[in-house]
């Protein structure tokens, strides 16, 4: 057997054990894996915030509550809440 064939061997065991790792992980926890700041529970209970969110607070706290700030925030978001960023 090349050495070809045995490298794309290789990779298909390897994605298809990821992806069964994945299947098993959602089936035990009944829920897809909170990665985002903003849906982890555990991280906000630790004060962490995404990049934007802290960047639009440091410019409220500098520029005043009212302040536009398109260059900073994503369009659509005036709560400064990561959730919407994006998703449009």
């Amino acid at each position: 057997m090349s050495s070809v064939a045995v490298l794309i061997i290789a990779a298909a065991v390897a994605v298809g054990l990821f992806i069964l790792g994945m299947s098993i992980t959602l089936m035990v926890k009944g829920h897809h894996i909170r990665s985002e700041i903003s849906d982890n529970p555990n991280l906000t209970g630790l004060g962490l915030k995404c990049a934007i969110q802290e960047s639009i607070e440091e410019e409220r706290a500098l520029r005043g509550p009212d302040a536009c700030m398109p260059d900073i925030a994503c369009p659509g978001v005036s709560s400064g809440n990561c959730d919407t960023c994006g998703k449009e």
